[in-house]
């Protein structure tokens, strides 16, 4: 499993995100629906200073607003599933292998830093 190195680019392969994942996967695979790793999910929340928020989470915050999807990325302090999984899918888009089937073991660049992962995460949303 991939760990954070400091001073050093860090990469992600597909499949310690996605560890049910069966060799390969096209773009029209329904990637929502995906098991994420809850370790590489807690490493990037811990280099990226945010909480993973769970499916079904039931926040006890007494923040009005602070996990909703509207929030300005600088005022976030969570990620979801959908986020990680969007974050995945701008580099894939992002390396242009989505011309034909991504192998299960291509490595994408970890998380640098908040603005990073965000920036990341909307581009791809963007272009949905």
């Amino acid at each position: 499993m991939s760990s954070i190195n400091p001073g050093k680019q860090n990469y992600l392969k597909l499949n310690e995100i996605f560890p049910k994942i069966k060799n390969r996967f096209s773009e029209k695979g329904n990637y929502y629906s995906l098991e994420i790793e809850q370790e590489i999910a807690e490493q990037i929340a811990r280099k990226l200073n945010l909480r993973y928020q769970v499916e079904n989470f039931q926040g006890s915050s007494n923040v009005c607003f602070e996990d909703n999807k509207d929030v300005r990325v600088e005022y976030k302090t969570t990620f979801d599933k959908a986020d990680l999984i969007d974050y995945v899918l701008s580099h894939l888009t992002d390396l242009r292998r989505f011309d034909s089937f991504i192998k299960d073991d291509l490595a994408i660049p970890f998380p640098e830093d908040t603005d990073h992962f965000w920036v990341k995460v909307g581009s791809y949303r963007d272009k949905k």
